[in-house]
């Protein structure tokens, strides 16, 4: 009776990790829903919002909570090291080096209309944007038998250097007037930017439910603790490390032996999480429902006054961003010979679409007057060259300066060589992955 339970048990966690996939398309789905919802409420009596097609911020995906760089090579290491004494702590340091491709295709991310080009006061300009990352994922886990067999406590650190450089193609008064002092925000530079802190911690608390010889499954919770500062939105391609949100979920973890002959095995691996990370305070610029995407560098002035500026000057309040939920999927093949190991695998990333609120005092300004000028990058929505129009509550677009909706697929594979130093078990592996979306910019 018992072992048959067990077998259920398996089963269950085999159909929730099967299941998931559609769980998230559904999610995004219904995020979609939502989101075509509020679009018909920022609105103001002008008209409706433009489409979202460029952002004014771009989120990446953190390399912290990233389970490929967590769990390739390792989570098989722990589960099946056989030794005479289990030790305590196992210990793990994972570097790595991430840059992104498809420069062209990452900068319709920030340009209107998705576009590899736009035409900038009679100039064509076109932006190819590269992020390289350098880290390294330093991993702990702890065994907490005292508390109940099978109950253990890993924690994630992950120092990061991040380098973005615009890559900016156009002419020069272009790029004078983008990357101009007058901007306090939002400026286009082509200067490579850097930053360089520990990314957000993330911990896990878990405990076993079920394994025997051949399969294990366990269940944990999962949090993450913000180690970044608020951003300053200085720049448009702004490097970020860590974030200001804090979030928890829950986790599932199994795998089971497939094969195993003498010094051989094949293996099937897989985890599964959730997180939903809470609204914080953030500085955001905002593009405006009426005038459509790049908006923002129109000039403003107060009403009678003469001396204009650059919208985003005054439309890049701190609000309140909710990034909400995080999905991820991974699974993987590993198979073993003798102290040598191979292993690929998929992983699939879910970010929901972020929430922007705007606080009480960071609402539009009514003494303000906004000039659209018809040849600001091709896109005005009004014939004539130079309009002034008061601007009025319900004409920032919120949904310009939140971080879209993004599902990304990776692929992996890895080897190791495991042995013994000093009667301490041991791995050296090596590695590789590519990740892809079909939204542009999105992979981060």
């Amino acid at each position: 009776m018992y072992q048959q339970s067990k077998r259920n048990f398996w089963f269950l966690a085999v159909v929730c990790l099967l299941a998931l996939p559609n769980k998230i398309q559904a999610m995004a789905q219904e995020s979609l829903a939502l989101d075509n919802d509020s679009t018909s409420i920022t609105t103001n009596k002008r008209g409706n919002c433009s489409p979202c097609l460029s952002r004014t911020t771009f989120v990446p995906r953190q390399p912290g909570t990233d389970q490929t760089l967590e769990l390739t090579l390792t989570n098989y290491f722990l589960y099946h090291t056989q030794v005479p004494c289990r030790p305590i702590v196992f210990l793990s340091a994972t570097p790595f080096y991430e840059q992104t491709t498809r420069d062209c295709d990452f900068g319709r991310y920030f340009l209107p209309d998705h576009k590899r080009s736009v035409t900038f006061e009679g100039n064509r300009l076109s932006i190819r944007p590269e992020r390289r990352v350098y880290g390294a994922l330093l991993y702990a886990q702890l065994d907490l038998e005292f508390l109940r067999p099978g109950t253990w406590l890993s924690i994630n650190v992950t120092p990061l250097r991040v380098e973005h450089t615009l890559n900016l193609h156009a002419d020069d008064a272009t790029r004078e007037e983008l990357g101009s002092s007058n901007l306090k925000y939002g400026a286009v530079t082509n200067c490579k930017l850097t930053r360089t802190r520990i990314d957000d911690i993330l911990v896990k608390f878990g405990f076993n439910v079920w394994q025997n010889d051949c399969a294990h499954v366990d269940f944990y919770s999962v949090f993450t603790f913000p180690t970044g500062k608020c951003r300053n939105a200085r720049y448009l391609f702004e490097p970020t490390v860590g974030t200001v949100h804090y979030s928890s979920g829950f986790g599932l973890n199994a795998d089971y032996i497939l094969w195993n002959k003498g010094q051989q095995s094949l293996t099937i691996m897989g985890d599964a999480n959730y997180r939903y990370s809470i609204a914080e305070d953030e500085r955001r610029s905002f593009d405006f429902c009426h005038y459509g995407e790049w908006s923002r560098f129109l000039p403003v002035s107060k009403a009678g006054s003469s001396t204009t500026q650059p919208a985003i000057n005054l439309f890049s309040p701190c609000v309140r961003v909710e990034p909400r939920s995080f999905v991820e999927l991974w699974t993987a093949l590993h198979y073993q010979y003798c102290n040598w190991a191979f292993e690929a695998g998929y992983d699939l990333w879910y970010r929901e679409n972020e929430r922007v609120y705007l606080r009480n005092n960071c609402r539009a300004r009514k003494d303000l007057v906004i000039y659209d000028q018809a040849d600001l990058l091709g896109c005005s929505t009004t014939p004539n060259t130079t309009t002034s129009t008061q601007v009025i509550d319900g004409d920032l677009n919120l949904c310009s300066a939140a971080a879209p909706q993004v599902i990304t697929h990776k692929v992996f594979a890895a080897a190791s060589y495991n042995y013994n130093w000093h009667t301490i078990p041991t791995m050296l592996g090596l590695g590789g992955s590519y990740e892809f979306s079909k939204h542009h910019g999105s992979r981060g």
